[in-house]
């Protein structure tokens, strides 16, 4: 906001750059670009620690007005993310960082869904959003939780109910499961699904719109977000199908107030 920096802002502390989620290694190039002491520096490419210790020139150091660009920060862990997931060392301890991130948020909600994380899983999340996360931090937004956790089957119930999702679209979602089970693991993909998801509604003689929010409900119990067809691509054939199947088994059961009649 080019405000000038004061030790009174909690911004400026180190454990605040490190609950928002930026390395170390980041923070450090862009205290350097904004402090002086390396030159001109044509990029936001973070430098290993000992390439800056041989690149650091104390003549090269002034003094500024105290307004930084903390976009370049961004930059800088945007970047450096990007390296890590060009190695596959280095991309494990990316998804050991993830793992810890994903406990302190979500604790037994987590811990109860870890069995359905595996590695492989975590990989494809972060190779899918590299291009649009600047930290670790954004894998864990309120639009992002359906990928780590299980919706409570209450909060699906009050959704569908609060939604006004008609009895019609409810009592198909048996058959939604059936159709989505027979798309080989190639066809679950975002661009195919879009296409797909259309088909099947025609086939089911529902309305479209009204299947999408009934489906949003089911996967993330959130009124707005991603597209579902990027949804069910983020979640895989697998998980997709256990969602949608734990909903059919609650209404086969009676648990609640919707039915599959």
């Amino acid at each position: 906001d080019r405000s000038k920096l004061s030790k009174r802002q909690e911004s400026i502390g180190i454990e605040y750059f490190k609950e928002k989620g930026y390395a170390p290694i980041a923070l450090l190039n862009f205290l350097g670009v904004a402090g002086g002491g390396f030159g001109k520096q044509e990029s936001c490419n973070p430098e290993d620690l000992d390439t800056l210790c041989s690149k650091f020139n104390l003549e090269s150091v002034n003094t500024g007005s105290c307004i930084v660009d903390l976009r370049k920060l961004d930059l800088f862990n945007h970047n450096y993310l990007v390296q890590q997931l060009s190695n596959d060392r280095l991309t494990t301890n990316l998804i050991k960082e993830l793992r810890v991130i994903l406990k302190k948020k979500y604790g037994k909600r987590y811990e109860k869904e870890e069995k359905n994380l595996p590695d492989s899983y975590i990989k494809k999340i972060l190779l899918c959003y590299k291009d649009r996360m600047h930290t670790l931090n954004h894998l864990v937004e309120s639009d992002m939780e359906y990928l780590w956790t299980v919706v409570e089957w209450e909060e699906i119930v009050e959704k569908l109910s609060k939604m006004k999702i008609p009895a019609t679209t409810v009592a198909k979602f048996k058959q939604v499961g059936c159709f989505l089970s027979d798309l080989s693991e190639s066809e679950f993909t975002q661009d195919n699904l879009t296409q797909k998801l259309r088909e099947m509604c025609v086939q089911l003689e529902v309305s479209y719109s009204s299947m999408m929010r009934a489906l949003r409900v089911i996967f993330t119990a959130q009124k707005d977000g991603p597209g579902i067809s990027e949804i069910m691509d983020m979640l895989g054939k697998k998980r997709s199908l256990e969602k949608i199947n734990f909903v059919v088994g609650k209404m086969h059961n009676n648990d609640t107030g919707i039915s599959e009649s």
